[in-house]
């Protein structure tokens, strides 16, 4: 079924139907949001959109193998061993790929709905934006029985992994995730759809009184209006990306909200 929709018409609705959601006890992770430039399109992974139609899970384990063999035997010339992985956890080696553009089944996610809202206005202003929210708990609870006591690192390379997708945090913070309050979700099965995934695991326990998942449209009319805001408040590609690559993009930013 269709993820439950709603589309935003003001700032001051997105204030009371995301905003108000990441209040609470900060030692609680309540939600995970997912700002995307484009409305129409869905969760894909950039492994997913890489990879061929119709591959079979055997084949798609063995290419995911052998870039994380390439990755790991070519790291430590341009990155810092403190940025390293120090053991064989494939998942904190999809982390770090994540991070510098390398293609895995991760997703990228932030604690934070202004963060989301930030890559769902920065780009594209001739499309409607989209937030995706998730409630990580939901995810945990619809996942404990498929692993059957199995930890997510023990079938995620498995050709009959099951279908589910679980939210992840890195042990070790980039400057970059913690500035974008970052998390991830993985799919245990190398091909599995995460939209699709997620919700499968979020509909039955959707309420009117208990949100849990859903996706929220902004209109591309009010997309320059939303980045203006978000400046105000220092969400910008300066707070997000430190370092001279979010200079860069902020300044680039600035030129487009001048113009206006």
């Amino acid at each position: 079924m269709p993820w439950p929709t709603e589309t935003l018409k003001s700032w001051q609705e997105f204030e009371e139907s995301l905003g108000g959601k990441d209040l609470g006890n900060p030692l609680k992770l309540r939600y995970l949001h997912r700002g995307q430039s484009n409305s129409a399109w869905s969760l894909r992974t950039a492994l997913g959109r890489t990879l061929k139609a119709g591959i079979s899970v055997a084949d798609a384990l063995a290419i995911e193998r052998d870039l994380v063999r390439i990755f790991r035997s070519q790291a430590h010339i341009h990155l810092r061993s403190e940025f390293l992985p120090r053991g064989d956890d494939v998942l904190e080696w999809w982390q770090v790929m994540q991070h510098y553009g390398a293609p895995t089944r991760m997703l990228d996610w932030t604690s934070s709905s202004f963060v989301a809202a930030y890559f769902a206005v920065v780009d594209s202003w001739d499309v409607d934006g989209a937030i995706w929210t998730v409630h990580p708990l939901t995810l945990h609870r619809a996942a404990t029985p498929l692993l059957k006591g199995n930890a997510l690192a023990n079938v995620i390379e498995r050709a009959d992994a099951p279908g589910l997708v679980l939210p992840v945090t890195t042990r070790r913070h980039s400057d970059r995730t913690v500035a974008q309050q970052g998390a991830f979700t993985i799919a245990a099965n190398v091909l599995g759809d995460q939209d699709s995934l997620i919700d499968a695991a979020s509909a039955p326990h959707q309420k009117e009184d208990s949100f849990v998942y859903g996706k929220f449209i902004i209109p591309k009319t009010i997309k320059p209006e939303f980045l203006h805001r978000l400046h105000a408040m220092n969400v910008s590609a300066a707070a997000l990306f430190p370092g001279h690559d979010g200079l860069g993009r902020s300044l680039s930013e600035r030129a487009r909200l001048g113009s206006l």
